[in-house]
Formats: structure tokens, sequence, C-alpha cells
């Protein structure tokens, strides 16, 4: 007789497969649960497992204490020691407490976009990099705090520092490091990136004062403090130079901007000229062109501009993302602007 599920040669009175443990009913085989050899397989593979995860947690456990020996004793005592080793590379603290795989899981993580950032470093023209340090922020500040959370469960007997002195404490070797990556990678440029705001588009409208691709210092501008002639951004869009303030008078008079009743001076003149041909982005191209004779009066805390050299306008000056003190990067066109006219740095 044969086995119906491995073909060997069997007694006809064996109700069990001596060779695949498969049970034999009738000249049918039910398979029954794995081998002798592979139950065994099985646990020598996990007592391998148990014992590698016991001599790392040795090793790791065997460098914490060598390390401890030169840390002065009143050191050695603070509390949250996996605070200290999260903070030194994240998932350590989480191993410290025996969490293996989550502390493992955390530092692929980590790795993966410490990798992406360095990416983002080589290519020049990629902006955001503030953005994408501000998440890997977020990410490191909630892998340290549930390192914390996980060691209270623990130990919610041992010393500790109180929550506010411990997060204050997490949140300042936290941005230290992030600056630290930041400066690391990207240099100068990452100085560009928390300053100044990109300006991005497919468009030459506000050439040849700037570029696509320029980096702009912006900043905050009180009403108080905004001058005719002040460059300012609008909007994520649009930029412009303030040619109108408090009960101003602005009217277009033969193609020309005049402000109460007369020409504008040439350092006044709008970034964008009166043009009602000009192609704009698409979100802003239903903006309703203004004619011949048209006029606008700018209110008190307001600002007057040529909105895309097609539409007077006068919006409140605390609407505005700021005034334009200059242009950080690319360095050949770095220069600074004082009442709106370039000055070298």
């Amino acid at each position: 007789m044969n086995c119906p599920s491995c073909l060997q040669t069997i007694e006809n009175h064996c109700q069990r497969c001596p060779f695949c443990q498969a049970t034999i009913v009738g000249r049918m085989a039910n398979i029954a649960p794995p081998r002798a050899s592979d139950r065994e397989y099985i646990e020598n593979a996990g007592l391998q497992v148990g014992q590698a995860e016991r001599t790392f947690h040795g090793y790791l456990a065997a460098l914490i204490e060598r390390v401890a020996r030169w840390i002065p004793p009143r050191i050695r005592r603070f509390p949250h020691s996996e605070v200290w080793l999260s903070l030194l590379f994240p998932g350590l603290g989480h191993i410290f407490l025996g969490w293996t795989g989550l502390g493992l899981l955390i530092m692929g993580a980590s790795a993966i976009m410490l990798g992406f950032l360095v990416v983002l470093a080589l290519d020049p023209g990629a902006p955001g990099t503030t953005t994408y340090l501000f998440w890997f922020g977020v990410f490191l500040g909630i892998c340290h705090s549930h390192a914390v959370l996980l060691a209270n469960r623990q130990f919610p007997d041992r010393p500790k520092f109180t929550t506010p002195a411990l997060n204050l404490t997490i949140l300042v070797v936290l941005v230290g490091q992030l600056n630290l990556l930041g400066w690391t990678l990207y240099g100068a440029r990452y100085r560009m990136n928390v300053r100044g705001i990109r300006l991005e588009g497919h468009f030459r409208a506000f050439q040849p004062i700037f570029n696509t691709g320029d980096f702009l210092d912006v900043n905050p501008v009180a009403a108080a403090n905004l001058r005719l002639g002040d460059l300012v951004m609008i909007d994520r869009y649009t930029l412009d130079r303030v040619i109108g303030l408090d009960g101003d008078i602005l009217k277009i008079q033969e193609r020309e901007i005049l402000r109460n009743g007369s020409p504008l001076p040439g350092r006044q003149q709008p970034v964008t000229t009166y043009n009602t041909q000009r192609e704009i982005p698409y979100p802003l191209s239903q903006t309703p062109v203004m004619g011949e004779g048209s006029f606008v009066k700018v209110n008190k805390g307001e600002a007057g501009i040529l909105y895309w050299g097609r539409q007077l306008r006068s919006i409140p000056i605390g609407s505005l993302q700021g005034r334009i003190d200059g242009i950080l990067n690319p360095p050949e066109r770095a220069c600074r602007f004082v009442n709106g006219v370039r000055t070298s740095r």
C-alpha cells in the first residue's frame, strides 16, 4: 500500500504514515500537524532567536555598565535612562526597556527618514527642507515620549523628573539636534528655508527685480512702518510695490497710474506694470480688469497696489505676508531692499 500523500510504501494496517505523518482514512490522507522534525526545527529557530535576543541585551547591558563607570555617581543616578538613550538614537530607549522589536523598527524608520533628508540635501533645487525636518522632529518627539510612557508603566515607583521638566528637556535637546542636522545637511540653504520664502511659479511678471526660484527675506511689518515704494508679499503668488497709503486716490489714466492726480515717481512704479493682456496663474485668472478712468481710494490702515497689472486694490496691511527686505539666494542675486530700492549686501 502506498501513502496517498507522499507515495511511500507503508503497511496496509497503518492509520498514520510513518514518513509524512498523514492520517490514512481508507485510501485518502489527511495531513496531520507538522512532522516531528519540522516541529524541532521551529522550536530550535525560536530558541536561537531567544538566545540572540538575550545575547544582544547582555551586550547592551555590558556596554551601558561600562559607560556608566566613567559617569560621575551624581549623574549616574539620573532617572529616565531610556530618554537619554532615545535622544542618542531613536529606538535605543525602547530596546533598553525590553521592547526590542519596536526599538529596531523605530531605528529602521529613523534611518530611512535620515536617508530621505540626505537625498534632499543632494538636490540643490529641492525646496521645503524645513518642513521635512519639522515632521522628522515630530516623529522623534513621539518616540521619546512613548519611551517615557513605557518606562513609567514598567517602573512606577522609581524616582523621576516631573513631567513639565522632562518635556522641556526633550524639547530643548530635540530642537538643538534638528538645527544641528539642518546645518549639517543643508548648510546655508537651511538658513534660507528658515527665514525665506521661495518665489514659485512659471511666469515672468516680476522680472527683472525678481526671478522664479528666488528665496526672499520676508518680514512682518506694522502699518506705521510701511512706506510708499516698499515691496510687499501679498500671497504665495503675488508680490508688488506699495503705491498708495492712507487717503491716497489711485487712478488709471492713459495706461498710467496716478496718485492724487500726479504720476508716480520712477522708484515707486509697480513691479507689474499696467497690462490687461498679461498671463497670470490660473487661480487668479478671473481677476477683473480695470479700464481707463478707474480709480480706488486707499483706506486707513491699508495699502494700495496694482494687482497683477490689471486691478487697483486697497488691501489691509495686516493681511500681507510681510515686507520684502531682500533676496537671500541664489548668491549672485543676493541683495537688500531699502524702501524698495535694491542695494548690495
